[in-house]
């Protein structure tokens, strides 16, 4: 932040030179660097001694300090006072450059005589340059690729005058001259500040002309690394105008894009031949020029690979740098470079030092690498993807995971109307399985994320330019399929994490799986190939063939739920605190009889010397135990009592919490006026009714009254036979018989209980209503209740001989018998509820008559005083203390009378000692009868209280009240009547 903001108020247009003119960076003050012109003139020295002893690279030396000269790049330092920064230098000798073979380096990292250089004392600044992986990505898109490069770009940029002095250098053409001082006035290469400073120039450059060239601004932020151009258009038009907008817009800076080169031989012939790379090879099919490190033919249009590497004996050096020197920033060959990190790692679990010699398994291995790796020479991979106008672009990946390694690749169909599809391999990644070893879930979840990571990348760099119409994710892992199509949240913390990112970037309705057996390029990936395998495999490069039809018939599925258990589903833990219950609540727990525990309390405490030891358990000792069992009680339920204000509770002397309420002058006893406050949850299970069942058959038929009969006894009931005198009562039984459809009731009066009595009444019966079909009988659950009265029914119900006749009844009428299920009277309607005698109403004596009366108004008092005076505790307002009114102040009483609201002004007199808050009309005298304390006549006095009920916002009527003379007058006012 602090070099951009120092970029912007610094940087200016010198429209003279037509360059951009900037200041260093600094972020400490220049003064902080010590002295370096002996460190820089000891190297100078060194390296003139250097050019004497090569001639050929002292001229070619000398031409590049003159080329700066002419250019104006370098001056001479006319004056120099010894300040600043000197800086040594160096050449540097690439034969494989096209134009620049010979390049000078400068070293402003060289520390001066207080350990300080130039670099550490500027801003590196934020990077600018974009991603070597987007920029091929975006070369690969369109049909034409276009590709140049900023002539010498640093050097078209200028430093201000102030700054120069911290670019000095020592020179002389020969050892006979004299050491001149020269300064550098450009960007110079080697100077921290450098890179950051000409990139954001060249945006510069593109924001400042934005309107007047509206193609430059994209390809300058997303198609530069540093001086090179890379980028790719759709249609040969696009491609010149893009051509001219640039050269245009860049020479106004003074910046010259050459080495220009294409794959289309129409933009090649429209530029200047002297700015074309072409001018400068012969392109043939064996010759491939370097994008961003990269071999391509803009001729065949094609990627190629050339690894030079070692022949030694296999070390972990040499591994290691050999395995540098395969630069495949697409991935388009890591099967074999996987292959070298697999062997590399497994060096690197030997403990083996840089230098020592590999065991012979593994140093065969590399050999068999190192004799195959110019095989890599033969891989050719279409630049151009095939994406032309009006085509529909699809993105595949498939992941996979071994023990070694976790892979990704992505492949590109393009479909140009009804034309064959053309599926092109686009880019892929891996990475080594960690040396911790981890499941093979957690190493396919990791390979999901690689791949949610590659498409998202790819999308972001492609959407912009050109539709991507449909996304496929496909992996062979049901476990990491199932964690991703669920919430992260199930799972333990290192899945959860991946899970949520995959998520992030890519969605579950994108997964899909797909068996092992069609995921042959993320498994050669995932565990490796030598060139010659590699070179073999052509589903690598091509995609499976099923890639060619359309979506809905490859052999690809949506993974649905796993009902089942999955690894890595956490464990879901509950905590919950519970403050520490009192011992005493803990031991009643063990008890189920109160006074058991209460008597074994009293036994504790005559241990522990809380009460006296005696004999036996008195009184006083059940008071004591019970008391500290009600404190611990209220100690966990009433610590706040906010909640109970309509109460009024209070502590009483020995700190239980009981109630205040209103019953202070009710004839009760202490107990009853201010029980204890008790919580109200009690042990009070509450069974589980199940739902009611259908009525059964016969209770819904339409059939003719009775055919399903039921049959019960009632009684026993006193009669007389005659109204003869002396005729004794005897006892007699109604037999009922009930129709279970029409609910019709035919009764039977029966002498006793024998077998003879109840078969003839049953033969009355069929007389009387006709043929049965069945009869039901209770299984006698419901003679339970009223076993003592109905012990002989019961007794006759279940008698042998009863069941045999009754069965032989049956049999000859043609009724089945059968008897309910116990406790199921619901089967159908009991007896007992067909018909309700009336009471008898027999004359009462005088003595029962009082007997009576006395005992409903002693029922009706003591439920006066349970139920209905306990209701009266609450006091449901006016339940929040307030100060307390003392005796002789004056208030206003708030009086209503009909059609009148009065305000009359008056003084207490005395209070109720027992009641100190509470007034009534008794402590209370009228001010109308008395003088006022100051006896001037018609001085209203202070009203320090109101009591009684609201004043109405207004009165009624107007007026004044006058008291007896020479008393006060109260005046009729808007808050009532004062005096």
């Amino acid at each position: 932040m602090e070099a951009e903001e120092h970029f912007q108020a610094n940087c200016r247009f010198d429209i003279e030179k037509s360059r951009y003119c900037v200041r260093l960076p600094f972020k400490e003050p220049p003064s902080n660097l010590g002295s370096s012109g002996e460190i820089a003139l000891s190297r100078f020295l060194s390296l003139e001694r250097k050019l004497e002893r090569n001639l050929d690279l002292r001229r070619n030396y000398d031409q590049a300090i003159t080329d700066l000269l002419k250019s104006d790049y370098l001056e001479i330092c006319p004056n120099d006072d010894g300040k600043g920064y000197y800086v040594p230098h160096h050449v540097v000798v690439k034969e494989s450059s096209l134009t620049t073979k010979y390049r000078i380096v400068f070293d402003f990292s060289c520390p001066s005589d207080n350990g300080k250089s130039l670099n550490d004392i500027v801003h590196s600044g934020p990077k600018l340059y974009n991603d070597l992986f987007n920029i091929l990505l975006n070369l690969r898109l369109f049909k034409i690729a276009l590709i140049a490069d900023i002539s010498k770009m640093f050097l078209q940029i200028l430093l201000d005058c102030e700054d120069c002095p911290y670019q000095k250098i020592f020179w002389r053409f020969s050892p006979n001259d004299p050491i001149q001082v020269y300064f550098l006035n450009r960007v110079t290469f080697g100077n921290t500040a450098s890179p950051y400073l000409s990139q954001r120039v060249i945006r510069q450059l593109a924001l400042d002309n934005e309107k007047e060239f509206p193609l430059v601004k994209p390809v300058v932020f997303d198609s530069f690394y540093m001086d090179d151009l890379t980028t790719s258009v759709m249609e040969l038009d696009e491609a010149l105008e893009l051509h001219s907008q640039l050269v245009t817009c860049f020479k106004k800076a003074s910046f010259d894009l050459v080495k220009w080169a294409s794959n289309s031989p129409e933009f090649v012939s429209n530029i200047a031949e002297d700015v074309s790379i072409s001018s400068l090879i012969d392109w043939d099919a064996n010759q491939s020029l370097k994008i961003l490190g990269m071999g391509w033919n803009p001729t065949s249009d094609l990627f190629s690979f050339q690894v030079d590497v070692q022949d030694r004996p296999c070390t972990k050096r040499l591994v290691l740098s050999n395995l540098a020197k395969i630069w495949d920033p697409l991935g388009l060959i890591s099967p074999v470079t996987l292959y070298c990190k697999i062997i590399l790692q497994s060096l690197w679990n030997l403990k083996l030092d840089w230098d020592e010699t590999a065991p012979p398994e593994i140093s065969y291995l590399w050999k068999q690498i190192i004799d195959e790796l110019k095989l890599l020479s033969e891989i050719k991979i279409p630049r151009h993807i095939s994406v032309v106008e009006g085509s529909k672009l699809t993105l595949i990946g498939y992941c996979d995971a071994s023990e070694k390694a976790c892979a990704a690749v992505v492949y590109t169909k393009v479909q140009v109307d009804e034309h064959l599809p053309v599926v092109t391999l686009l880019a892929a990644k891996s990475k080594v399985a960690p040396l911790k070893k981890i499941s093979i879930p957690r190493l396919e979840l990791n390979a999901a994320l690689l791949l949610a990571r590659l498409i998202s990348l790819i999308l972001k760099q492609y959407t912009p330019r050109y539709p991507v119409q449909e996304v496929v994710c496909l992996s062979d892992s049901t476990i990491a399929l199932h964690w991703i199509n669920s919430s992260a949240h199930k799972w333990q913390t290192y899945v959860a994490n991946r899970v949520t990112k995959i998520q992030e970037l890519m969605p579950p309705d994108k997964w899909y799986h797909v068996a092992g057996s069609n995921n042959e390029s993320a498994d050669c990936l995932s565990r490796g190939l030598t060139p010659s395998q590699m070179v073999a495999h052509s589903t690598w490069f091509q995609g499976p063939s099923y890639l060619l039809e359309e979506v809905s018939s490859w052999p690809i599925a949506k993974l649905e739920n796993s009902n089942g258990p999955l690894p890595e589903e956490k464990r879901v833990t509950l905590l919950t605190a519970q403050p520490p219950r009192p011992f005493l609540l803990q031991l009643a727990e063990r008890f189920s009889s109160w006074k058991k525990l209460v008597n074994t309390l009293v036994f504790v405490f005559r241990f522990i010397k809380k009460l006296p030891r005696r004999i036996g358990i008195e009184v006083a000792d059940v008071e004591f135990v019970e008391k500290r069992l009600w404190l611990a009680i209220q100690k966990i339920h009433f610590h706040k009592l906010d909640a109970f204000q309509k109460l009024t509770p209070f502590k009483d002397e020995e700190g239980l919490v009981r109630v205040g309420g209103r019953l202070h002058n009710a004839s009760l006893n202490y107990g009853q006026k201010h029980p204890l406050l008790l919580p109200k949850n009690e042990f009070d299970p509450k069974s589980n009714t199940p739902l009611m069942g259908d009525l059964p058959k016969f209770r819904v038929q339409e059939v003719k009254p009775f055919t399903n009969t039921g049959v019960d006894f009632a009684g026993p009931f006193s009669i007389t036979l005659s109204k003869h005198r002396g005729v004794r009562t005897q006892k007699a039984y109604l037999c009922l018989f009930i129709c279970l459809a029409t609910k019709a009731l035919h009764l039977e009066l029966v002498s006793d209980l024998s077998k003879e009595a109840f078969v003839n009444a049953l033969k009355r019966f069929l007389a009387r209503r006709g043929p049965v079909s069945c009869m039901y009988s209770d299984n006698g659950t419901n003679f339970i209740a009223t076993k003592n009265m109905l012990d002989e029914l019961y007794k006759f119900l279940n008698s042998p001989e009863f069941t045999q006749t009754y069965g032989k009844e049956m049999v000859d009428n043609r009724i089945s018998w059968k008897t309910l299920p116990p406790a199921a009277p619901h089967m159908m309607t009991p007896p007992a509820s067909l018909a309700v005698g009336q009471l008898e109403e027999d004359r009462l004596t005088r003595l029962s008559r009082f007997q009576l009366l006395d005992q409903m108004v002693q029922s009706f008092w003591k439920r006066w005083s349970l139920e209905y005076l306990n209701s009266l505790q609450e006091k449901s307002k006016w339940n929040k203390s307030i100060e307390n009114l003392a005796v002789g102040t004056v208030v206003l009483i708030k009086m209503r009378m009909p059609y009148l609201c009065i305000g009359i002004v008056d003084t207490i007199t005395d209070k109720l000692p027992s009641a100190p808050v509470q007034m009534n009309s008794d402590a209370l005298r009228h001010l109308r009868h008395l003088n006022l304390s100051d006896d001037s006549f018609g001085t209203p006095g202070e009203i320090q209280g109101l009591i009684g009920a609201a004043l109405y916002p207004y009165l009624l009527i107007p007026g004044q009240v006058l008291g007896d003379p020479p008393g006060p007058i109260a005046l009729n006012t808007t808050l009532g009547y004062v005096v």
